[in-house]
């Protein structure tokens, strides 16, 4: 992701947890968990598979154990929320958790004509 898509991400994240502060706490600190959990594994998977990449070695099974902790991560998050209702709505926190992807599509729908 490049200098301007993390600018999207992180208006994204300010505005999906300012804006429903108003209509309930709850739905912000979901998506404010759900966005960090996203920006933790996204930066988790660049740094594993950047290094994975630099060691020029890999093996069938080399991303099984990142895989596993990673979703490991996701349910923990989920399960958090499910537990704490009065705390974190879990569906703004599932939403959070899509924000790189987001993030993602918004960044090319921005994009002017002949800009990759």
């Amino acid at each position: 992701m490049n200098k301007n898509t993390w600018r999207i991400f992180y208006i994204l994240m300010v505005v999906g947890t300012v804006v429903p502060v108003f209509i309930n706490y709850r739905i912000s600190l979901g998506f404010l968990l759900g966005s960090i959990e996203s920006l933790v594994h996204y930066k988790r998977l660049e740094s594993f598979w950047n290094e994975v990449i630099d060691a020029r070695v890999s093996h069938k099974t080399t991303g099984l154990g990142h895989f596993a902790i990673t979703f490991a991560m996701m349910g923990a998050v989920l399960l958090i929320c499910a537990f704490l209702p009065n705390i974190f709505n879990i569906y703004a926190c599932a939403i959070g958790m899509l924000l790189v992807k987001i993030t993602t599509y918004v960044d090319l729908l921005l994009q002017k004509k002949g800009e990759k």
